[in-house]
């Protein structure tokens, strides 16, 4: 009972930001923010797509029956892009220069291992870990080094009516919970021991977090940002 309302709740949340982005489109229309409507859509999009081809043979992307409802190929695009993106907003948002070469450093090592990651994993169909995973964990640092300078140079106020503030939260929230599930899904599926069923609410949980902390976000935004 509460996993299927988590199913429901977590999709209905992308469709919420989504729409709290759109809705406050014109306070950051002009500036570097001004993607992230099509960002949550092709979040959104991608979710009901992998529901799709996971469940329902007709929408897979293979012919083999044995792999009709491999749908990871969607997700390991989805993450190289999410990825790259946030990537791209804390690199003009972080202001100091040694943070600033950190961040592009970073994202030159992200860009090897996502282009050396298939050799050890199928792209089509395997779960590109290591991707993943050293995207998520150079991602939490970019919000750290955003957020420190963020809580040196604003006060209190400012910060609670700063979008991206909120997202990094939102983010931070996220991928600090769930990169250990990823990581142990990784082993389990090389040990071949059965996940305990709490983790994926546990995933759930995080996603409805990290949409709901963004969304606040989206409402508590008065003023239109600065370009």
């Amino acid at each position: 009972m509460l996993r299927s309302i988590l199913e429901h709740l977590f999709l209905f949340m992308y469709a919420l930001a989504l729409m709290a982005s759109l809705y406050r489109y014109p306070k950051y229309y002009d500036t570097r923010l001004k993607y992230l409507p099509i960002v949550f859509c092709y979040t959104l999009l991608n979710e009901v797509l992998g529901y799709m081809t996971a469940y329902m043979p007709q929408f897979g992307f293979f012919d083999r029956e044995s792999i009709a409802n491999r749908n990871m190929v969607i997700y390991n695009i989805y993450n190289v892009i999410f990825y790259l993106y946030f990537f791209f907003i804390y690199k003009h948002h972080i202001r100091q220069k040694a943070n600033q070469r950190a961040v592009d450093y970073g994202t030159m090592i992200f860009i090897a291992v996502a282009l050396s990651n298939p050799f050890f994993q199928n792209f089509l169909l395997s779960a590109q870990t290591a991707t993943y995973v050293v995207g998520g964990i150079f991602l939490l640092a970019y919000i750290c080094l955003y957020l420190n300078e963020q809580a040196k140079h604003g006060n209190t106020i400012r910060l609670k009516n700063h979008l991206l503030v909120w997202i990094s939260l939102g983010l931070f929230i996220f991928y600090t919970g769930y990169l250990p599930i990823k990581v142990s899904r990784f082993i389990n599926a090389i040990d071949g021991t059965t996940e305990a069923p709490y983790v994926r609410l546990v995933h759930y949980g995080l996603i409805i977090a990290m949409y709901a902390v963004i969304t606040v976000g989206f409402v508590k935004l008065k003023k239109r940002l600065p370009r």
